[in-house]
């Protein structure tokens, strides 16, 4: 991973990602713990007497569970990134760049086309070191969806962290509005953001 400097970033750009982020951190759009939607191959519960192929109330088309969210969390070990002097003999408080710490992280779900789309969001702090530098630096975010003990998602990001000239610290936040699945049919996801200190 190259920690090198790439200059401040664009004010819009920042101005968005947090708009994004606030709206991803207020909270799952569907939330709750009801059952599977019917299925249309299955019988409705009241079947109209007059006339056996017409259900007095409509039919589900859907197989999903609409209003099911996964619920999200940190993979353990991973909400600090730590970047060192790269000439320096030993990793230490006196050779550290810059911390980097994962402190909020949520997600927003709808059913669209018949697939899961969720929004995830992750935001933290930045702070620098002894050996520091102000600028711009990119962090390895990785955020990760399991169904059962199958990976159905797994992708490394790296949204950039920014320490303004003059200042010891920053805040970071990152938001990928795109992560689609199949729709589920059991309540078995679970998400894990965190940093992948280990991605290259």
């Amino acid at each position: 991973m190259s920690n090198k400097v790439t200059g401040n970033p664009n004010p819009v750009s920042l101005r968005n990602s947090a708009i994004l982020l606030l709206a991803v951190l207020a909270g799952c759009n569907t939330t709750g713990d009801s059952g599977v939607l019917q299925s249309a191959t299955k019988p409705a519960d009241n079947i109209n007497p007059e006339n056996p192929t017409q259900s007095t109330r409509q039919l589900n088309t859907r197989t999903d569970l609409t209003d099911y969210c996964p619920k999200i969390s940190l993979q353990e070990g991973t909400a600090i990134y730590r970047v060192y002097e790269p000439r320096a003999k030993e990793k230490n408080a006196d050779t550290l760049r810059y911390q980097a710490t994962i402190s909020r992280f949520s997600r927003n779900c709808s059913y669209e086309q018949g697939k899961l789309r969720m929004s995830i969001g992750v935001a933290g702090r930045l702070i620098s070191g002894p050996s520091g530098a102000t600028g711009t630096f990119k962090l390895p975010l990785r955020i990760a969806i399991k169904s059962g003990e199958e990976m159905v998602f797994n992708k490394l990001y790296k949204p950039d962290a920014t320490i303004a000239a003059g200042k010891a610290n920053g805040n970071f936040s990152f938001v990928d509005n795109e992560v689609w699945l199949p729709a589920p049919t059991a309540r078995s996801l679970r998400v894990r953001v965190g940093f992948d200190d280990t991605a290259k």
